[in-house]
């Protein structure tokens, strides 16, 4: 193509814009406003993803141990929970750091209740809190934890996790339709 042709299209692009206003005000107005909204579709995609990211690392569950166990079984069992590759974070409470986080957090404000209590009433109350990488590597971990013969309970939020797992594939199928 010769130098002389593409000026001559460019030239004849131009003139047709003027000549050809309101359409042309209308097609830039219409990839305008498409590029609008797919960027807008795109930006609460992402903000959408990282939130739901973000949410599934802060659930978790708690384990919580039979009458009995010693703290060194604990200890060893937290050990094995934190070397699995779905574990972003392992915190152990003692029974002792229990109550004195109960003391604080609910009786701050009547101390005088607290003169009934002559020991620990969470004496058996040691527990782990398992924070994992994502909600579909918890369920994993889960299977593997409750096979442990020293676990009384784990709470889990198995409803909401369930939630965030099926709202998570929604906004992914509608950002992907809608850009």
């Amino acid at each position: 193509m010769r130098i002389s042709t593409l000026f001559y299209f460019l030239f004849q692009g131009i003139k047709n814009l003027f000549r050809n206003r309101l359409i042309s005000v209308a097609t830039i107005s219409i990839v305008a406003a498409t590029l609008f909204i797919t960027s807008v579709f795109y930006l609460l995609s992402v903000n959408i993803n990282y939130g739901i990211k973000t949410l599934e690392q802060s659930v978790g569950f708690v384990i919580f141990f039979k009458e009995g166990t010693e703290e060194p079984a604990i200890l060893a069992l937290k050990k094995i929970i934190e070397a699995r590759a779905e574990t972003k974070e392992v915190v152990y409470i003692s029974a002792d750091a229990a109550w004195e986080k109960t003391k604080t957090e609910w009786f701050a404000e009547k101390p005088e209740v607290l003169a009934y209590f002559t020991e620990n009433p969470l004496k058996n109350a040691a527990s782990l809190t398992v924070r994992c990488y994502s909600i579909k590597e918890q369920q994993r971990l889960l299977t593997y934890i409750k096979q442990s013969p020293d676990i009384r309970l784990i709470r889990y939020p198995e409803e909401m996790a369930e939630k965030i797992v099926r709202f998570d594939g929604l906004i992914r199928s509608v950002s992907i339709v809608m850009i």
